[in-house]
């Protein structure tokens, strides 16, 4: 079967933006990353998992590298993870009791989408509350456990080439905190905007940054009545009045 002239300027686009990402090595090179502050339970901690690229799976080219800078330049800890590493990360939370008193939120772009909610998931078997996760572009997500406060999944389109899935929950009851939400990263040229470029832009940056913080540090938010249950002797207090998105 042909392909349209959408999927063919789909093709195009997609091959355009890795061109330039392999050309430009856009981003901020690890070696200039701001120094990571430490921990801190007015602050939080981001965790974040890059995408997986035709390079390797920790290339900052995915943009990744730079939102980590611009989280620890607020002062709060960004950690970034390779997809790969979710199992390990996750009992590093998990076997430091300090760690359940501080606000955690998690990025996942593309694979590392799956590699953050698989992250949350194992978190979510120890009680531990996440305060938001946002997903990017999510590839193959897995449903998003009751332990996450609120979900949020961007993605480009619908449409029969995209690469996202929509996420979902985990159980029924969990329902109202998972958001499936179009986004375009405005001022961009809609050529180079794809699967492959969306998580570079500046734009897409700044979306996220205010999803994930509340000014210079995690974003809080209120536990639903339903997923409280859940969670309890987790130590983190939730606050009175819900952040908004």
């Amino acid at each position: 079967m042909g392909q349209t002239d959408r999927e063919w300027r789909d093709i195009f686009s997609a091959c355009l933006a890795m061109a330039l990402l392999a050309g430009c090595a856009t981003g901020v090179p690890p070696s200039d990353l701001a120094m990571n502050p430490p921990v801190s339970r007015t602050k939080g901690i981001v965790f974040l998992f890059t995408g997986l690229t035709f390079s390797s799976e920790d290339s900052f080219g995915t943009g990744t590298h730079t939102l980590a800078d611009n989280i620890r330049r607020l002062g709060v800890r960004a950690e970034i993870n390779q997809p790969s590493t979710w199992e390990s990360v996750a009992d590093w939370v998990i076997a430091d009791p300090g760690l359940r008193q501080v606000p955690l939120a998690v990025y996942g772009y593309s694979y590392g989408a799956q590699a953050a909610l698989r992250f949350t998931e194992r978190l979510a078997q120890a009680s531990i509350p996440v305060q938001t996760v946002v997903v990017l572009e999510a590839f193959r997500p897995v449903p998003v456990p009751c332990n996450v406060i609120k979900a949020i999944h961007l993605y480009l389109s619908d449409g029969s080439f995209s690469q996202a899935t929509p996420i979902a929950p985990a159980q029924p009851e969990c329902g109202r905190v998972v958001l499936n939400r179009r986004y375009y990263p405005l001022g961009v040229f809609p050529l180079v905007v794809n699967h492959w470029s969306v998580s570079t832009f500046d734009a897409l940056h700044r979306e996220v940054l205010h999803l994930l913080l509340d000014a210079d540090r995690v974003r809080t938010r209120v536990l639903d009545p339903i997923i409280s249950p859940m969670l309890t002797g987790s130590g983190v207090p939730s606050p009175t009045t819900a952040a908004a998105d």
